[in-house]
């Protein structure tokens, strides 16, 4: 997909000098290509790729939409060559690249639970509680308070604020992601209570459009449960406005006193959060940021010992899906720490890096597709290893956001790799393997905080 996107590209910068027969059978490859049409795609691929009337990057772009529809057919139809079957003889060789729990991905729960462990702490330090402890300190002081605090507001209804706060620490790892429930869960009860008030009126007296109604907030508050927190609350308080008309008890100021208990409730949760063992979402980005370009390090490590002609450890491709499981639990995180956070969060600087890091995982990917152990290369496999050092040693800089001064260029690791990718032979079996090591490098040279520039004679 990368190679048919690259010569899409290049075609459409030439666009003008193309032959109007060329231009017609790029755009036929590439609407069949769109729409599905694998038979009839995969001959005008053929085509574009035999002609030798057409540019070089039309060629390239047939070659590769050729391969890309063989290998798509290699999955539909559990195809897919095995170089060497005995690997798989061993069941116990197999290791899952993501678990997943109750048939989900994981959220950030793992990521915070060690963010917030210190393996030197003492032994009556709070840094040695599981994040579990954790949370059930904080649900427990939360229900309390908001126990004592509800009553205040209504003896009857102060369960709703106990409801509320302990919903906020549900599905929540981090006091981010908890500040985001707890805002959501107060912004979509009050838009609920006033959709609540104008439906009730509108539904008095008309028990079948009430429970028709019920049903129908019900299955939205499901559906969007996953999507949006404010979203399933709404439909949860409309809901519980149309229950309150059948029975008789509707009115403007029960639904009053369930926007103060649910406002309390949150509030509470949140200040908890924050403030009793909290797991900062800063803390725990730092953690996913760390294990994402670990994982980029130890693929590019197996990278370079298949352009070494060996066969590494943990095959490039089974690493290149735990990066895409790494990848999503960094944006996961991330919205936590630029929505959650009042205060003191850089949101263009952290979504700039988040870009970064994204390109970066992109070029490892398609890196770990284009080496072969057939196609060994001493200049890429020390391309290979110098990213690698970069990569492992950028996942433990604490901060990515210094402003360090940086070294003189040609001290710069980016600088010395680029010289070696220019170095390398233009051969067309490794040129998308250049190409993607380009990225990796320019990637992570963004992503280098910088070094402490040479003062007194000494280099630090």
């Amino acid at each position: 997909m990368d190679e048919v996107c690259g010569a899409t590209v290049t075609l459409a910068e030439s666009r003008p000098d193309l032959p109007p027969l060329t231009r017609e059978q790029v755009r036929e490859v590439l609407h069949l290509l769109g729409w599905g049409d694998y038979a009839e795609a995969d001959r005008a691929a053929e085509r574009l790729a035999g002609s030798a009337s057409v540019p070089g990057a039309a060629r390239r772009l047939g070659a590769a939409a050729g391969l890309l529809l063989h290998t798509v057919h290699r999955w539909d139809t559990g195809d897919w060559a095995v170089p060497d079957e005995d690997r798989w003889d061993d069941e116990d060789q197999f290791e899952p690249v993501v678990t997943l729990i109750g048939g989900n991905l994981p959220g950030s729960a793992a990521l915070a639970a060690q963010s917030v462990i210190r393996q030197d702490a003492g032994r009556f330090s709070p840094s040695r509680l599981l994040l579990t402890t954790r949370q059930a300190i904080q649900a427990s002081v939360a229900a309390g308070l908001s126990i004592l605090v509800g009553e205040l507001i209504s003896r009857q209804r102060y369960y709703w604020a106990v409801i509320a706060a302990f919903v906020g620490f549900a599905g929540t790892a981090t006091s981010g992601e908890t500040l985001t429930k707890g805002v959501g869960r107060i912004t979509g009860t009050l838009a609920g209570l006033v959709a609540a008030v104008a439906l009730a009126n509108v539904t008095d007296r008309h028990t079948a459009a009430a429970v028709l109604l019920i049903l129908l907030c019900i299955g939205l508050a499901f559906f969007s449960q996953p999507l949006s927190t404010t979203a399933m609350v709404f439909f949860i308080t409309v809901m519980l406005g149309q229950l309150y008309t059948l029975l008789g008890t509707f009115s403007d100021a029960l639904l009053l006193v369930r926007l103060f208990e649910t406002a309390a409730g949150a509030a509470i949760g949140v200040v908890v959060a924050l403030v009793v063992l909290p797991a900062h979402s800063g803390a725990t980005l730092r953690e996913a940021r760390r294990t994402f370009l670990g994982t980029v390090a130890d693929l590019l490590e197996a990278c370079a010992e298949v352009l070494r002609g060996g066969r590494p450890e943990r095959d490039p491709l089974t690493l290149a899906l735990e990066l895409d499981a790494d990848g999503r639990q960094v944006i996961r995180i991330r919205r936590a720490t630029t929505r959650g956070r009042l205060f003191g969060a850089d949101r263009t600087a952290l979504r700039h890096r988040m870009s970064v890091l994204a390109s970066v995982g992109s070029s490892a990917r398609t890196l770990a597709g284009a080496v072969s152990a057939e196609r060994p290369d001493p200049v890429l496999e020390q391309v290979c290893t110098a990213l690698a050092g970069q990569a492992r040693r950028l996942s433990e800089v604490p901060s990515l956001s210094s402003g360090a001064p940086r070294r003189a260029a040609e001290d710069d690791a980016t600088a010395q790799v680029r010289e070696q990718l220019d170095a390398a032979p233009a051969d067309p079996a490794t040129r998308r393997a250049v190409r993607a090591l380009r990225r990796l490098s320019d990637g992570l040279g963004l992503l280098d905080p910088g070094l402490p520039a040479a003062r007194d004679g000494e280099q630090r």
